[in-house]
């Protein structure tokens, strides 16, 4: 799984991208600028810039609140936020955290679409810890026995 942010002006989601086919077409287009806008009052979609695959995905899908889907006859992407009903040709890619109805609104919203920075952290023991923390040319900070690498 492959975490995402969604960010429009001031606002940030994140979302958890499955490990398939069609969500792996997804992630490599990222990053991406799209404007969702309202269809149905039920979910925000944008067109991608290319189709995703279809290899692996069911015949039909019935979307659910959170869902993040692609939808293959228009070649849209699609952020549920009520549920769906039974959809030929859909696929889903993910979900995001919070509230789905975050995503409602009449108004087309402008987004950029990227993946997630990913932190490593790795937690030693204590005299470890203490070791590591001496080494200035580890770039590395220390707080409460969790060595962080920048």
């Amino acid at each position: 799984m492959t975490t995402i942010e969604i960010v429009a002006d001031s606002r940030k989601w994140k979302a958890h991208i499955d490990d398939g086919p069609a969500a792996r077409d997804f992630l490599a287009q990222l990053p991406l600028t799209l404007t969702l806008k309202d269809y149905g009052g039920s979910e925000r979609i944008a067109d991608l810039p290319r189709p995703l695959t279809r290899k692996g995905a069911p015949d039909a899908v019935t979307p659910r609140a959170g869902n993040v889907a692609f939808y293959a006859s228009w070649g849209n992407l699609a952020i549920f936020y009520r549920d769906g009903h039974q959809s030929p040709g859909l696929s889903l890619l993910g979900r995001p955290d919070g509230d789905p109805m975050e995503f409602a609104g009449a108004d087309p919203l402008s987004v950029t679409i990227r993946q997630a920075e990913r932190r490593i952290e790795h937690r030693l023991p204590y005299y470890d810890v203490a070791r590591w923390s001496r080494a200035s040319s580890m770039n590395a900070r220390k707080a409460d026995g969790v060595l962080r690498l920048r």
